[in-house]
């Protein structure tokens, strides 16, 4: 079976990440520009908007739902903050007693989940029903939360007193369960699904970087040219989405389609596809109708297409 990733570069010059897919195929994620200002953007069906919270500086857009709500985080002067764009209405997160953050990823039903900074380190939180509460693996130095899917199932990842790594972990049900990739000294958990398939990176020891375990199945997968893959979400359609970098430090975005019910074999199976000829854009400058071609440089042919909105 041969599997074929697509290139997402909507960028200045320092490059695109792709940090979340909805289950209705939305994409939401970050630029950096040449300037270092970063912004949130929203792909529906090619349709590509910015997001940019307040007029800030700092935007970035970890999250969207079939709904097309949005959650991430902004700097401003008094330091960053996680929001959640519901319409035209955003809510600003600030987690009792933190001095910064960060909201991570929404479900269908509203549930967001992030992480929160305070002088003790970094925690998790589930805020629902305009309530937070608090997600603390038991005996962990610290807990960054990345994915929640609509039954309410968290993953994430946590570090430990005298553990060079990370490890993964389900929270469902009141209940923690650490997820470690065999072989690999640390894990880190990015995402799951409806069906529970997760995606995430497996480092050290036999560890390959990022996979994809279904059913108890993990495959690891690369992408051509790539230094570093960091898939961040998967949705019921099994399309995963993230970021990776080349080896010239150029970030870019990317999606995956697998099989519903698993079937990656091998890294062998990720077909390289011809190289991508990308036009490079600034959000911040580009007018409403502007359209990116990205083009396989072999045939000419155009093989996606955005537009640009305001």
């Amino acid at each position: 079976m041969s599997l074929s990733p697509e290139i997402i570069d909507v960028r200045g010059i320092v490059g695109t990440s792709v940090e979340a897919v909805s289950n209705a195929g939305a994409m939401a994620g970050a630029t950096v520009q040449s300037n270092v200002a970063v912004h949130g953007f929203i792909d529906v069906n090619g349709q590509i908007t910015p997001v940019d919270v307040a007029n800030q500086g700092v935007t970035i857009v970890s999250g969207v739902n079939k709904s097309d709500q949005l959650v991430g985080s902004y700097t401003d002067a008094s330091g960053t903050h996680g929001f959640v764009r519901v319409g035209a209405t955003v809510t600003t997160l600030d987690a009792p007693g933190a001095i910064s953050t960060l909201a991570t990823a929404i479900n269908d039903r509203g549930q967001v989940v992030g992480n929160d900074f305070d002088r003790n380190g970094e925690h998790g939180f589930l805020y629902a029903n305009g309530q937070f509460m608090a997600l603390n693996v038991p005996g962990a130095l610290s807990t960054d939360v990345e994915g929640i899917n609509n039954q309410g199932q968290i993953v994430g990842s946590y570090m430990v007193s005298g553990s060079i790594g990370s490890h993964g972990f389900l929270y469902a049900n009141g209940t923690y369960t650490t997820v470690d990739i065999p072989g690999a000294a640390s894990t880190t958990v990015t995402g799951i699904n409806d069906s529970g398939t997760i995606v995430g990176v497996a480092t050290g020891g036999t560890g390959k970087g990022a996979f994809v375990e279904t059913a108890g199945q993990i495959d690891y997968f690369t992408l051509p040219g790539a230094t570093s893959v960091v898939p961040e979400g998967i949705n019921n359609q099994g399309l995963i989405v993230g970021s990776y970098s080349d080896s010239s430090g150029n970030d870019h975005g990317f999606s995956l389609q697998i099989p519903l019910m698993g079937g990656v074999s091998a890294l062998s199976d990720l077909v390289p596809p011809a190289p991508l000829a990308v036009q490079t854009i600034s959000l911040s400058q580009s007018s409403a109708g502007s359209v990116l071609h990205f083009q396989n440089v072999e045939t000419a042919s155009v093989v996606q297409t955005a537009v640009i909105t305001q």
